[in-house]
């Protein structure tokens, strides 16, 4: 029995088989129906809602383009008077320009006329203008020559006075002398002058250039006026303000002991030349005869030197010698002056530097400020004499066109300087 039960049951095992299959398969198939019949349903809800809200906001565009309607009729109404407005508008703007293009041409014919009276004026002004410069021209031509004139007579008075001075000097030098050769001869015996006066003379043989020339006579008519120097030289005052005891070196004719003197400083003057020392003298300055570098080596202590156009006659070892004898002088803070031509400008060449044949050779600025410095003076300052300028310069180029002409007037400047700048320049040192 069980056996038939087995057999049975695999038959009806075997025939149920595809049955039980359709069965699944269409359990599957409407399983996937019942899926798509549910997402089917929400899409339609989905759309349904979405017109829903498209007719609500249909309802509400209509009622804007309603309301803006409305609102156009209005802005046409307003459109239509305003161009009712600007017609008439228009009306008075053609009328008034009508107006307008009238007072414009009497305005033109106007300046027409004005136009034809300014240039009357004009050339009535310049007619005048001619006149007035014709007769200021020359009024002013004469009143030049006659400056120039002056100028040429009073620089001729002012040397004709040095020399009369300076023959005064030769005069009062020749009586002294044959006063001394007459009590000579008598046997008379003065006792020697052991004042400062006395310092070692130059031999003429160490002037040989001035054997056969007038030094005084020479300087008086080539380096200027008595007068013109001292102007030049008041640039260094201010150095010696507070200076109680000064010495000048070469001090010439004696135009800065002048200026000294006139400032209340203290001061003295020592030069090679005899005619120099017994003109100051005349002068009423303190000035004696000698060799200032070796007067140097005996004197006493100075706070303030002056060696104005000197060192151009000397030799280096010379040079070095007086900055070194001016700083063993010196008080300390005591102030050197050296003052020479300045030989990198080249109008000293063509001009007064070869015209004394008694200078050696220029000393560079840079040359005597390292010799000062090695001798040991603290503070050295190279100073380059505006007053001293050659009145000259070589005028920039004003070109409105591409190129280097803004560096073409660079470099022209330099050559400006080069041949007109600073003819004297000035070592300020100070110990």
């Amino acid at each position: 029995m069980s056996r038939l039960r087995e057999l049975y049951a695999r038959v009806i095992r075997k025939i149920c088989r595809p049955i039980v299959s359709e069965i699944e398969q269409c359990k599957v198939e409407s399983n996937r129906i019942r899926a798509e019949k549910k997402s089917l349903e929400e899409r339609v809800l989905n759309l349904e809602n979405n017109i829903r809200q498209n007719n609500s906001r249909l309802n509400g565009l209509e009622s804007n383009i309603r309301q803006n309607n409305s609102r156009l009729n209005g802005l046409e109404s307003n459109i239509r008077q305003n161009n009712s407005r600007l017609n008439g508008l228009e009306k008075n703007i053609r009328q008034n320009n009508s107006r307008l293009n009238a007072l414009e041409n009497n305005i033109r014919q106007n300046n027409l006329r004005l136009n034809g009276l300014e240039e009357n004026i004009r050339q009535n002004n310049s007619r005048l203008n001619t006149l007035e410069h014709m007769a200021i021209d020359t009024r002013l031509v004469k009143l030049e020559d006659n400056i120039r004139q002056n100028n040429l007579r009073l620089n001729e008075l002012e040397k004709a006075n040095s020399n009369l001075e300076m023959n005064l000097i030769k005069v009062k030098s020749s009586i002294k002398h044959g006063e001394g050769s007459h009590r000579q001869e008598n046997g008379e015996n003065e006792a020697s002058d052991n004042s400062v006066c006395n310092v070692e003379h130059i031999d003429v043989k160490d002037r040989s250039e001035y054997s056969k020339i007038d030094y005084f006579d020479f300087e008086n008519h080539f380096r200027g006026s008595y007068q013109n120097v001292k102007n030049r030289q008041k640039m260094y005052l201010p150095y010696f303000k507070d200076c109680r005891k000064v010495l000048d070196i070469g001090c010439g004719r004696g135009e800065f002991l002048e200026l000294l003197k006139e400032s209340g400083i203290a001061a003295s003057g020592i030069d090679i030349y005899d005619e120099y020392a017994e003109y100051c003298k005349m002068k009423e300055l303190d000035v004696i005869c000698g060799d200032g570098i070796e007067y140097l080596k005996e004197c006493g202590k100075l706070d303030g030197i002056m060696a104005a156009q000197v060192v151009e006659h000397l030799g280096t070892d010379q040079i070095v010698t007086l900055c070194q004898n001016a700083y063993e002088r010196l008080e300390e803070g005591g102030v050197l002056i050296i003052e020479t031509p300045n030989p990198k400008v080249l109008a000293i060449y063509t001009n007064e530097f070869y015209m004394d044949p008694s200078h050696i050779k220029p000393v560079h600025p840079e040359l005597l400020k390292y010799l000062a410095q090695k001798t040991g003076f603290r503070e050295v300052e190279i100073v380059y004499t505006e007053c001293s300028r050659v009145p000259k310069s070589i005028p920039a180029l004003e070109l409105e066109v591409e190129g280097n002409v803004e560096e073409f007037n660079e470099g022209m400047k330099e050559v400006s300087e080069l041949l007109y700048g600073s003819r004297d320049y000035a070592i300020i040192a100070r110990k």
